[in-house]
């Protein structure tokens, strides 16, 4: 008889916590998911991470082969990739620094001391 493996876990219920109510100034609608928001640069609010992309498509030509995508701690990237179809070699055109540096009052921090609660 063989020893089965599976682990059985509780069922966990996701339990949704309000961090208070933020509106994308770019299209108006409530950020329902604000941890996936960036700041935006112009205002310091939050905004939709999808908006923010969307702004620098309307400001930036894309060369041929080329996507923009997210690199990172608020920056994104032109990449031109050797083959569409492959996208593990490609070569960074152009850095966006979308975010700018924040300084300790900005909307993060505060949804940050609102998840801390949580905590205790």
């Amino acid at each position: 008889m063989k020893h089965s493996k599976h682990r059985h876990y509780k069922n966990e219920t996701r339990q949704s916590y309000n961090y208070g109510e933020f509106v994308c100034d770019v299209c108006g609608q409530p950020i329902t998911e604000i941890t996936q928001a960036i700041t935006d640069p112009d205002t310091g609010k939050p905004i939709h991470f999808d908006c923010a992309h969307a702004r620098i498509l309307e400001e930036e030509t894309l060369p041929e082969r080329s996507e923009l995508i997210y690199l990172g701690k608020g920056t994104f990237g032109i990449v031109q990739f050797e083959n569409i179809r492959n996208k593990k070699k490609f070569t960074i055109l152009k850095t966006i620094d979308f975010e700018l540096p924040t300084d300790e009052d900005n909307w993060r921090n505060k949804v940050k001391e609102e998840f801390e609660k949580t905590l205790t």
